[in-house]
């Protein structure tokens, strides 16, 4: 069966565990790429093509969230992902950079947070691919009205 019998549409994470083509290929129709933007743009690119080349019609941007979120329900459960199952999207990514923080820093703030895309970003994406863009998690008007200005599409 194609999964776009399902008359829905699929939005495929940069961070699957299947490679995003051979997902593509099981999709009629519907099919999105959520990408969260790596650290080298480069690569960041490299992934947006992919998606074009797939068959993808629109990436959908976390902007909210540059990495995995902590999940601390799942910590305190104990949960971990089998070693078998890993974000094959990234398996050429080049190795990330340390980051050392000193105590008084956020990892979330003054770390995690440090990598989301900025709007200088959006733009030069914006440059880069025919893909329509949606941004995921705006989280304030201005913003909203930003991206709408810019013809981006936005999901609060």
């Amino acid at each position: 069966m194609r999964l776009s019998l399902l008359e829905t549409t699929m939005v495929v994470s940069t961070l699957s565990s299947y490679p995003l083509e051979d997902i593509a290929q099981k999709l009629d129709s519907g099919k999105w790429f959520q990408l969260y933007f790596q650290q080298s743009r480069d690569f960041t690119l490299s992934l947006v093509k992919r998606a074009e080349s797939a068959g993808y019609t629109k990436l959908m941007i976390t902007i909210d969230a540059s990495l995995h979120g902590i999940r601390n329900r799942a910590q305190r459960a104990g949960f971990v992902l089998p070693e078998n199952i890993q974000a094959v999207n990234l398996k050429d990514r080049p190795e990330l950079p340390r980051k050392v923080l000193s105590p008084k820093q956020s990892v979330v703030f003054q770390g995690m947070m440090t990598e989301a895309p900025t709007w200088n970003d959006i733009e030069w994406l914006q440059q880069n691919t025919k893909l329509e863009i949606i941004l995921k998690g705006i989280l304030h008007p201005e913003d909203a009205l930003k991206a709408k200005k810019m013809g981006i599409a936005s999901q609060l």
